[in-house]
């Protein structure tokens, strides 16, 4: 919440969020051996049941920038890591850029790696360890993601605290 410049509200917010991803690519920055990779994550938020300090009601239209970049060596080892996240929600706006240098460099396995953080279960991809995550195929073909905050036991048999749908 701080990041975002939230931290004057009360937990319990709402948000409707309609993100897209593209992969993006650089050519090597200055100091950088290697060409970089990365994602990006961008779109429209809508935070709703906003309560601030005094107990008024509110909300927050935004758009969210996110995007992640490596320079990867050929040997498959991350050299240098970028996060950047700009949030644009007027006078409630910030950006964040951080920069991780791996010394030595650090190995990231395969693209695909879901085996070693879920399990397969009747109910679909549960995460190995906490929080509480599930993730499902909707009749649709999309990717379903039930998530559980770790102090909430019943989350699962009652209703999730958070539903993110990732539309194929």
């Amino acid at each position: 919440m701080d990041a975002l410049g939230l931290q004057d509200f009360q937990p319990g917010a709402v948000a409707a969020i309609d993100l897209t991803r593209e992969r993006v690519a650089a050519p090597p920055c200055e100091g950088c051996e290697h060409s970089l990779t990365g994602i990006m994550v961008q779109g429209p938020v809508l935070l709703t049941g906003l309560v601030d300090e005094t107990g008024r009601l509110g909300r927050i239209e935004a758009n969210l920038n996110l995007t992640h970049m490596m320079e990867r060596g050929p040997d498959g080892f991350v050299h240098r890591e970028w996060l950047l996240l700009d949030w644009d929600a007027g006078d409630r706006s910030s950006a964040l850029e951080v920069l991780l240098v791996h010394d030595p460099p650090r190995w990231l396995p395969g693209e695909d790696r879901s085996d070693a953080t879920s399990l397969t279960t009747e109910e679909g991809q549960i995460s190995r360890t906490g929080p509480d995550v599930l993730l499902q195929s909707s009749e649709s073909g999309d990717g379903v993601l039930l998530a559980c905050l770790p102090d909430h036991f019943l989350c699962r048999a009652t209703s999730p605290d958070a539903v993110l749908t990732a539309r194929r």
